[in-house]
């Protein structure tokens, strides 16, 4: 408790006062996330991500209890960023869209943009990357592209639970959106079998409390 309170504190002064911080999530791979926070929720935060040379790249929401560790970064492209004052990224995102998994989903998922879903906490190495579908009590479907920008034919469904991070924007997702084109027209899909992700349904698995269902 008393980590989840510094790090509260860390992400809220990252926020008041614009610096870069790293966010290292919990789980086998420890991920790391750097950049800006832009907003901060019940449920989630929200960053502009930046590239290892410290140029803005994708949106990420992260979820807060699935964060180890807030640090302010010491790396050397943040300290050249300040000391230019160059503008801090903005987001249009409010705290509203930040309490709950779904409304995060909707707000970065808007118009049918890519979204990179991850589970690397729960699941580690489970990704998907695609477009928002359906948005139910227990599940989230997306109809995902592969990596060689085609887009599947059966929607897959994730339980918000398992969701550490939601990316959208950044280089990658915008230049697999060219090339993939939009999504199809949903009777393209319709009447298709639903598939699970790995981690999502099936033996072993539990079904989320009221508080993992992100009402």
């Amino acid at each position: 408790m008393k980590h989840a309170k510094q790090n509260s504190t860390r992400l809220v002064k990252a926020l008041d006062y614009r610096h870069m911080v790293d966010v290292t999530l919990k789980g086998r791979d420890a991920e790391m996330v750097r950049g800006y926070v832009l907003a901060m929720g019940g449920k989630w935060i929200l960053m502009h991500a930046t590239t290892a040379g410290g140029a803005p790249d994708e949106t990420v929401a992260i979820r807060r209890r699935h964060i180890s560790h807030v640090a302010k970064t010491k790396h050397f492209a943040a300290r050249v960023l300040e000391a230019w004052k160059l503008p801090v990224p903005q987001s249009e995102l409010g705290m509203q869209d930040l309490d709950t998994t779904r409304a995060v989903l909707k707000a970065l998922g808007d118009g049918g943009a890519l979204l990179c879903v991850m589970r690397d906490v729960a699941w580690p190495d489970g990704m998907l990357i695609g477009s928002l579908a359906e948005v139910e009590k227990k599940r989230v479907w997306l109809l995902e592209v592969t990596y060689r920008a085609r887009w599947k034919r059966r929607l897959t469904g994730i339980k918000p639970r398992h969701i550490s991070r939601i990316a959208s924007g950044g280089d990658y997702l915008e230049q697999l959106a060219l090339v993939a084109g939009p999504r199809p027209p949903r009777s393209a899909t319709e009447g298709s079998t639903r598939a699970y992700s790995p981690g999502s349904a099936g033996p072993g698995t539990t079904e989320p409390t009221p508080d993992d269902n992100d009402r």
